[in-house]
């Protein structure tokens, strides 16, 4: 990259009034009272800096805040004056000022993640206004202008397009992409969020906030994902209930001792109940995760299986995944309730999310299985018949955090739902399906797609909304 020579910008007094302040990147102005009163008693120690317009007015370029606060005061704003002609230098001048800052205080840690996410932003907003191709929506589509094109008419006159922000970012910054698309993400929190990351004492808890607004903020751009995938399928489903295509899935939003009476009413419960993230050595990272101030939900309890049991019918079976140190209780908890315990199956994740501190990573899950007497449960004997054996390990992976649906975060894969279903139920026999924990409802999800008839029960209500979200959507 050519290096650019600044010309030496001339330091006027200008009158804050006239200044064309365009769009910024940052719009909040944080106390700006406190601002002016130290402009008041030291005066103004870094002056503002400003370019030149077509129409010989000054246009800010850095120093929104104290531009405000000398018309707080009624004074006029020392500013860095830079023609016309020399607005991308000035641009630029500011993008290298902030991005040292930036790097400088990310080593030492100066900055909370609301500040950093705010740098970057401005930042961003910077090197778009330098690097036109950077910015979305111009191109891709039928037709569309090719970056490179864009590069070349632009004011880089670049030979090849600059790379996305950041990627760039992160090369100046020593850091991973990742870390620059987080901090840009709790930079362009909505304002209220902000201020709940503000008034938080020190910067640790300033940090812990900000990571529980992008996670509310993460759910919320799901939910609303999952919203309009159910807009667009509302019309077939109304078709499909006319037809009496499917069986009904019902979804009752509570406390499932509420909904847990009755007798003889399904023929399998296939659910994931809490598994105690505390107690669980083997905990993988998703619910190490949980917040347990958040989730007070997430307690092993087996005592759930002593009101599902008489509300199964004779043959009907219980598969619940569990961690594998509870299997014993499990085991114990079918004895009383007066089912036979069958046998535990493992799933075996092929995508673990990494350890955390130093154990190996947890790539495996546990399931229990067991039926009522009575009756020969079902069992889908097709792969036997094929030659092939159904053994109780499951591979495959799970669903990753990032995954456009996931708003629970033990969200299990409809894969292995699947698996499970099409091996202990069949649609055609009208069995009934039960899962009394069901979350984000990939149960009633799975049930719908395969035409069996299914009732869920979930207490949190974020994860109901989303259930129905997820239903209305197949």
């Amino acid at each position: 990259m050519k290096k650019t020579v600044f010309k030496v910008p001339v330091i006027l007094r200008l009158d804050p009034k006239k200044i064309e302040i365009g769009w910024r990147a940052r719009s909040d102005l944080g106390d700006i009272h406190e601002l002016a009163e130290s402009i008041r008693e030291l005066g103004q120690i870094h002056p503002i800096r400003v370019v030149t317009n077509g129409k010989g007015k000054p246009e800010l370029i850095a120093g929104f805040r104290r531009v405000e606060a000398c018309k707080k005061l009624g004074i006029k704003v020392r500013a860095e004056v830079w023609p016309a002609e020399q607005r991308d230098n000035a641009l630029e001048a500011e993008h290298l000022e902030l991005r040292r800052q930036l790097a400088e205080n990310l080593k030492r840690k100066d900055f909370d993640a609301l500040e950093e996410g705010e740098g970057l932003r401005k930042l961003k907003a910077i090197y778009q206004e330098l690097h036109e191709e950077t910015k979305p929506g111009q191109t891709g589509g039928r037709g569309s202008v090719r970056k490179i094109d864009i590069a070349k008419s632009a004011k880089s006159n670049a030979a090849v397009p600059a790379p996305r922000f950041s990627l760039e970012a992160a090369k100046a910054l020593g850091c991973s992409t990742r870390k620059v698309d987080e901090l840009l993400e709790i930079g362009n929190l909505p304002k209220a969020y902000k201020k709940k990351i503000e008034a938080a004492k020190t910067t640790a808890e300033r940090n812990q906030v900000a990571r529980e607004c992008i996670t509310k903020v993460r759910q919320d751009r799901k939910l609303e994902n999952l919203r309009k995938r159910a807009e667009e399928r509302k019309q077939q489903q109304l078709e499909d209930l006319e037809k009496g295509k499917r069986p009904p899935v019902i979804l009752h939003h509570g406390d499932n001792k509420d909904y847990l009476k009755g007798k003889e009413l399904f023929e399998v419960c296939l659910t994931d109940p809490p598994f105690d993230r505390e107690r669980s050595i083997i905990s993988h990272a998703a619910r190490a995760s949980i917040n347990p101030k958040q989730h007070k939900w997430d307690k092993l309890d087996v005592g759930w299986v002593l009101k599902v049991a008489p509300m199964l019918v004779p043959g009907g079976q219980i598969i619940s995944f569990c961690p594998a140190e509870a299997i014993g209780a499990y085991e114990l908890a079918f004895q009383a309730a007066g089912l036979e315990y069958r046998q535990f199956m493992i799933w075996l994740k092929t995508n673990p999310a990494p350890a955390h501190r130093d154990v190996y990573p947890n790539a495996v899950e546990a399931l229990v299985w067991a039926t009522k007497p009575g009756k020969k449960y079902y069992w889908d004997d097709r792969l036997q018949k094929a030659g092939a054996e159904a053994i109780n390990v499951f591979q495959g992976s799970g669903v990753p955090g990032s995954a456009k649906d996931r708003v629970h975060p033990t969200q299990k894969p409809e894969w292995l739902i699947s698996k499970l279903l099409h091996q202990h139920a069949n649609p055609d026999l009208g069995h009934r399906i039960l899962d009394p924990f069901a979350g984000s409802g990939t149960t009633g999800v799975v049930c719908k797609k395969m035409g069996l008839a299914c009732t869920l029960i979930e207490e949190n209500e974020e994860y109901v909304k989303a259930a129905k979200l997820r239903l209305e959507a197949v």
